[in-house]
């Protein structure tokens, strides 16, 4: 696994065409759940995602779209370190946010 060259440091962990959440944004989404005291199923529907999307973010296996960023950042009401973290390693060109997925609809 090879770590993208993003200006901020961060940035996503990729391998092959996927992308993966860095092991410190990975954390940092789990701290704030768990600070929130939520179990997987209340803190997926808190965020709007499945309970297996929100169990691949907090291991590192997955990485949101700017979009699902922006939502796991409200519901779990992420201090501003951890909110521009998962913002800068979030993928523009993947999920609601990117634009070429209305093209192909």
């Amino acid at each position: 696994m090879t770590r993208s060259p993003w200006p901020s440091g961060h940035g996503p962990w990729v391998e092959g065409q996927r992308h993966y959440l860095s092991p410190e944004a990975a954390a940092g989404l789990q701290a704030a759940r768990r600070r929130l005291g939520l179990s997987f199923r209340e803190a997926s529907e808190r965020a709007g995602v499945s309970t297996g999307f929100l169990w691949n973010l907090e291991h590192g296996k997955r990485c949101p779209s700017i979009d699902m960023a922006r939502c796991l950042i409200a519901a779990f009401d992420l201090d501003a370190v951890a909110a521009a973290r998962l913002l800068d390693e979030a993928r523009p060109d993947v999920g609601r946010s990117f634009i070429g997925a209305q093209d192909a609809a």
